[in-house]
C-alpha cells in the first residue's frame, strides 16, 4: 500500500507493507466499526454510541475468554501480548485483561513475578 501527501510544504511518500496475519487483524478490527452517518441520516445519540461501545467490547471480551480458555492457563504478560494483537491498542488489551480478572470463569493467581490466569470450566 502506498501513502502519499503532503505535511506542510514537504512532500511525503510511505509504503506500507503488511503481512497475511496484518491484514486479518485490520479486518478485524474494522468489523465491528460503523461507518459516520450520511449527511442527511439523523445522527446517532449518545446512549446509541455507548450501547454500540459496549456490544463492541463485549465481542472482545468473548474473544479474550476465547484466548484463555484454549490456553487453560497463562501468564500475564504472555496473555496480554495476544489480547494486544486482538484488541490493536495497548489500552484496549489491558482493559480486556481487567475484564478477564473479574469474570467469574477465570481465576488469577500470583507465581513468580508473573500473574496466571485459569480458565475454570465452571464459573465459581
Amino acid at each position: 500500500m502506498k501513502i502519499q501527501g503532503r505535511i506542510g510544504d514537504m512532500p511525503v511518500e510511505l509504503d506500507v507493507t503488511f503481512e497475511p496475519h496484518e491484514w486479518a487483524q485490520l479486518a478485524a478490527c474494522m468489523t465491528g466499526q460503523t461507518l459516520a452517518p450520511a449527511a442527511d441520516s439523523a445522527p446517532i445519540s449518545v446512549a446509541e454510541q455507548a450501547q454500540q461501545a459496549v456490544a463492541n467490547g463485549d465481542k472482545l471480551l468473548t474473544l479474550a475468554l476465547q484466548v484463555l480458555a484454549a490456553h487453560g492457563e497463562c501468564d500475564g504478560p504472555t496473555l496480554r501480548s495476544e489480547l494486544l494483537a486482538l484488541a490493536g491498542t495497548d489500552v484496549e488489551a489491558k482493559r480486556l485483561l481487567v475484564r478477564l480478572r473479574h469474570h467469574p470463569q477465570v481465576t488469577l493467581s500470583e507465581e513468580g513475578s508473573a500473574p496466571i490466569y485459569r480458565w475454570q470450566d465452571k464459573p465459581c
